[in-house]
């Protein structure tokens, strides 16, 4: 059997009700150029349904798993393609866009290529070309990503101590190895419907280990202009909020400030003095 030239791995769990359209949407595409692979966690819902719905044409399983990017390290190991490709649940395959990629993927060598994709929930085109230094603040969308196979066994899988930004890891580490080229393609080849696992999801495993990935592969000099940024922004956003705090409350008729300042208009009538002294309950009772 000939080898594809690419492999789609699709992660699911009950999300049968969008697999259709991004199915269809692979399907689209020139069958001699690749296979499809649907790794399911386990659903409840309609997804076995819709997978065979299309039969021959795509590779299922389903069993539980311990989350999205386990299921693509099992995809990775079931693909047999020189390429692979990640889509989820919901996301679209640009019309012709595996025709346009094809004669563009090197050969003979690990290689990361990558577009854009159009980002739905914000009518958006995201990603452009990247350098090391982006990765600081932001990822590649996984749904523009070619990834030559052979990445994956050099370097390893996805890291699953991170449940939403394993790959945002992995591309850091892909961009840092000299050992892979980068290419760029000035085209979309996905739409990314957006609502997945990062943004529903918090990565608190990521983010804790962020400053060490960024020095790691990055850079020192980048991880001490990160931390500075990240200083800054903390103190102009303390700041904006003080003075909207303090805005806020003198606007209050019964706010701390009006408060502070009628005791002290208070305080200044009842030191009238007699004889140079404070007036008391006591001296008070003596006058009259």
């Amino acid at each position: 059997m000939e080898r594809k030239l690419i492999s789609i791995i699709i992660p699911t769990y009950n999300c049968g009700h969008k697999l259709a359209a991004t199915m269809e949407s692979v399907l689209s595409q020139p069958g001699e150029l690749y296979e499809t692979i649907v790794v399911d966690g386990g659903s409840s819902d309609e997804t076995l349904r819709v997978v065979e719905e299309y039969g021959g044409d795509v590779r299922f399983i389903s069993e539980p798993d311990r989350g999205v990017y386990d299921a693509i390290n099992k995809g990775i190991g079931l693909a047999a393609g020189k390429y692979l490709f990640f889509l989820g649940a919901g996301d679209r395959l640009k019309e012709g866009v595996f025709e346009r990629v094809a004669g563009l993927l090197p050969e003979g060598e690990m290689s990361f290529v990558y577009g854009d994709a159009y980002l739905v929930r914000h009518g958006v085109r995201v990603c452009g070309e990247f350098s090391m230094k982006e990765f600081i603040i932001r990822n590649i969308c996984h749904q523009a990503i070619f990834y030559e196979r052979t990445i994956f066994d050099v370097l390893g899988g996805y890291d699953l101590k991170y449940k939403v930004y394993a790959d945002w890891a992995f591309n850091m580490k892909c961009f840092a190895d000299r050992r892979v080229r980068k290419v760029y393609l000035d085209m979309v080849i996905a739409d990314f419907e957006g609502w997945g696992i990062s943004d529903t999801q918090d990565d608190v495993e990521f983010y804790r280990d962020l400053p060490r990935l960024i020095r790691k592969h990055v850079g020192l000099d980048e991880y001490l202009r990160r931390r500075i940024y990240l200083s800054r922004v903390a103190f102009y956003g303390f700041r904006q909020r003080l003075a909207g705090s303090l805005k806020a409350a003198a606007k209050q008729p019964a706010s701390l400030l009006n408060r502070l300042k009628l005791d002290d208009a208070g305080a200044k009538t009842n030191e009238e003095c007699v004889g140079g002294r404070r007036l008391t309950g006591s001296d008070d009772a003596e006058i009259n």
